[in-house]
């Protein structure tokens, strides 16, 4: 095994793997004041910090999506329920869900 890949560094680069890379590596170390092993660390720790903002942006547009879904649902079983009891009719919330579901049936086979 060579100097550059040994296994008490896992941030090692191999200079003739990459030599832009390396480059950009040497040149931020440089820019820094860093090693190039800690460059290269910087650099991944960086990477992959952008990445996990980059999926909790993403999660929490999803969260903010199904809570939307979350209130409409809540929203519509009420002017369901109001709009029954106006007509002199009566929906429980078993009959309320069978229709949704028959709804989101119809949707799927719309879509599909």
């Amino acid at each position: 095994m060579s100097k550059a890949m040994s296994k008490s560094h896992p941030y090692r680069i191999q200079v003739h793997c990459n030599q832009k890379m390396h480059k950009q590596i040497k040149q931020f170390a440089v820019e820094r004041g860093l090693s190039e092993s800690g460059a290269a660390r910087a650099l991944i720790d960086r990477a992959i910090a952008a990445q996990n903002d980059e999926l909790h942006q993403q999660i929490d547009e999803l969260n903010r999506l199904l809570q939307a879904v979350l209130h409409a649902a809540t929203a519509s079983r009420i002017f369901a329920a109001e709009a029954a009891q106006a007509s002199g009719t009566s929906i429980t919330n078993d009959e309320f869900k069978e229709r949704i579901l028959n709804l989101v049936k119809r949707y799927r086979e719309f879509e599909g």
